[in-house]
């Protein structure tokens, strides 16, 4: 059985949640006898075969640069004949998408071009902008959203998100719903096109159901949120929750006990607005205790707020800036501390890291998303606040410091998460149920 996986980026030369993801699924599927490959465009003008960690990595020639028609859908990449040529060649029994929403990386015309070749498409999707353009499920930022794709309303949201000033959102979206005009490149037509872009995006998500024998997903709430989209729920499944390291949580570190030592709260993830890092900032500034530490962990995706969030902690010895981290060696790292700190303010599909943290023995202070309220029991394997709201963390962060043994209490009832190959297991039985009934 031979199964390529499509993604634009992979390891090492980028390492998110995606890639790492992906890339301990190949191992485990390895294992399990699967001859495996990743797919993905290079930008460069000669494509390279390699080796990642005994994981065969092809690429194909891309050459188009990302602008509105490629952004929108309208015209395909230009390095998709390149894409169609290395199938032909490289004969695999299926393929497995990663994603499926990019410009110039991987776009629905590959799941398309695929379809027509009748090799079969299996989908995985790892991140909530699949569904919602924002990315947080909060119409405006602000207010709970019900997950539906609606053209009038997501545009208002997203011409909110612009800057735009009290009701144009909402008289531009109208407008363009009323006169139903084609997508225009011109600078002030489109923020018309905003009800057409949305429209757009709920056809790419309806053709990856089409051509997908089956969709994985990453936890319940988003397939619940792709059946109210219109998605056939027998094609969904949802793959159990996961670390992709096996090896560091199986390593024993016993844990250093309280002994009016300060508290020891990290924050693992993308120094990037969206990972809600300024949060977490504002209510640890905000605490009048002086026993605890915080210790920041991540690579720079945003520069400039990078610089803010340092400059706002700047003078304060309690918070260190430690850098980036390997992935491998974020559980034993996690061993360290007390909790950790998940302050996303975006709907994360799974939150890697916090699973993470489970495994290292130790409680989450998370953000009230999904994915948080999915995998954490306030006040038994961690705490809760409301999303966005540093006041809300600040009171809890109070809470703890005053009675420190709380942590310890959670910690020592925390169930350990499952290693990928539980997910590689769930998805080996989907391929082979596809590949064997297309082989009678």
């Amino acid at each position: 059985m031979k199964i390529f996986h499509c993604l634009k980026n992979f390891l090492p030369d980028s390492v998110g949640g995606t890639e790492v993801y992906v890339a301990a699924l190949c191992k485990a599927l390895q294992v399990l006898g699967v001859e495996v490959a990743v797919v993905k465009p290079t930008f460069r003008k000669e494509p390279q075969t390699y080796f990642y960690d005994g994981i065969k990595v092809i690429e194909y020639l891309e050459t188009s640069r990302p602008d509105a028609l490629l952004q929108t859908g309208l015209v395909p990449p230009e390095g998709l004949n390149n894409f169609k040529h290395l199938l032909l060649q490289e004969t695999p029994n299926a393929l497995h998408f990663h994603e499926s929403a990019g410009s110039n990386g991987i776009t629905i015309f590959h799941l398309l071009a695929t379809k027509e070749t009748q090799i079969p498409i299996f989908t995985t999707f790892h991140l909530s902008g699949n569904i919602c353009m924002r990315d947080n499920f909060l119409f405006k930022g602000k207010y709970d959203c019900n997950g539906i794709i609606n053209p009038y309303k997501c545009s208002v949201c997203m011409l909110e998100k612009k800057g735009l000033p009290f009701l144009m959102p909402e008289l531009l979206s109208f407008l363009g719903i009323k006169f139903k005009q084609n997508i225009s490149l011109n600078r002030i037509a489109k923020i018309f096109n905003y009800p057409l872009y949305i429209k757009k995006h709920k056809e790419r998500l309806l053709k990856v159901d089409l051509c997908s024998e089956k969709i994985f997903v990453l936890s319940n709430w988003f397939k619940i949120l792709l059946v109210k989209n219109g998605l056939n729920k027998n094609r969904i499944v949802v793959l159990p929750p996961v670390i992709p390291s096996k090896e560091a949580a199986s390593i024993e570190v016993k844990k250093p006990s309280f002994q009016g030592a300060k508290v020891r709260f990290v924050y693992i993830g993308r120094i990037a607005r969206i990972k809600g890092l300024h949060i977490l900032l504002k209510a640890v500034l905000n605490l009048k205790q002086q026993n605890w530490e915080l210790d920041i962990y991540g690579s720079v995706s945003e520069l400039e707020y990078h610089d803010l969030c340092k400059s706002k902690s700047e003078g304060n010895t309690s918070i260190n800036w430690k850098g980036e981290l390997l992935h491998n060696d974020v559980i034993n790292t996690l061993f360290n501390y007390d909790a950790l700190i998940f302050p996303s303010i975006v709907q994360e599909t799974m939150g890697m890291v916090m699973l993470e943290a489970f495994a290292a023995k130790i409680p989450v202070i998370g953000s009230s998303i999904w994915s948080v309220k999915e995998h954490i029991m306030d006040g038994e394997n961690g705490f809760i606040f409301k999303v966005g709201d540093p006041y809300a963390l600040q009171l809890i962060l109070e809470k703890i410091l005053n009675e420190p043994y709380l942590l310890q209490t959670m910690g020592s009832t925390i169930t350990l998460p499952l290693y990928i190959d539980a997910a590689a297991k769930s998805i080996l039985l989907e391929y082979k149920k596809v590949l064997d009934s297309s082989s009678v």
